[in-house]
């Protein structure tokens, strides 16, 4: 009775020793197929180069593999690099005050936050490196330009805003970009209405300080007042 009431004590502490060999053995065999063929790339550097770094490289890597997605690795090279600008100019960037406690230093938590946006990028770039690499990378690098394309509409829209006046470009804005995400007639016609609405609440009614138009200038000088103040 003893006997058969400690093994069924035992029982949760055999299954999850199962299940941890079990996904230990998963990781492992992930690893061997997505990982070593590209540590093999790496191959020269690892028999050129024997070191405790290299060694130590070779025993932990097995535990960076993880799922990721297609544009993972591009998302990471690329925060990865921009930690390293921004690391690269501390140095210009921040002042340290001569008799200031380290943590009342004005560079010290800017380094703090740059330091770990260095060190876990380049983590997230040793993982994208040894785990699966997915179909369509580039895909989704391509769909991260194109949403740059509407960032450069917006951009524009700053730029002509004092130059064609806060009313006609609005307008005009509204009505290409809905054009250019697909919207028929109807769409395009509630957008440039929207823009109208947008300049009458911001300009008209709440005073919001916009720079006139220079193409104002050019207007009869009976509507230029009222087209620099209220549109």
């Amino acid at each position: 009775m003893g006997q058969s009431t400690a093994a069924a004590r035992n029982r949760p502490l055999v299954r999850s020793s199962r299940v941890a060999r079990v996904r230990t053995a998963r990781i492992y065999n992930r690893y061997k197929r997505y990982a070593v063929p590209r540590l093999r790339v790496m191959k020269p550097v690892f028999t050129r180069y024997h070191g405790p770094v290299i060694e130590q490289f070779r025993s932990i890597s097995p535990l960076f593999v993880r799922d990721h997605r297609s544009g993972d690795f591009a998302f990471s090279i690329l925060i990865f690099a921009i930690s390293i600008a921004l690391f690269a100019s501390l140095g210009s960037q921040i002042t340290w005050i001569e008799g200031k406690p380290l943590p009342a230093q004005p560079g010290f938590w800017p380094s703090i936050a740059i330091g770990s946006m260095l060190l876990f990028s380049s983590l997230n770039v040793i993982s994208a490196f040894v785990s699966e690499e997915k179909e369509g990378r580039w895909k989704e690098v391509m769909v991260w330009l194109r949403s740059l394309e509407f960032a450069g509409w917006f951009i524009a829209y700053v730029f002509l805003v004092p130059k064609l006046g806060y009313l006609p470009t609005s307008i005009a804005f509204g009505a290409l970009l809905a054009w250019r995400v697909g919207y028929k007639r109807e769409g395009i016609l509630i957008a440039a209405v929207a823009g109208l609405l947008t300049v009458v609440v911001f300009k008209s009614f709440i005073g919001a300080q916009i720079p006139g138009g220079e193409i104002y200038n050019y207007l009869p000088s009976q509507v230029r007042p009222f087209m620099l103040t209220y549109l």
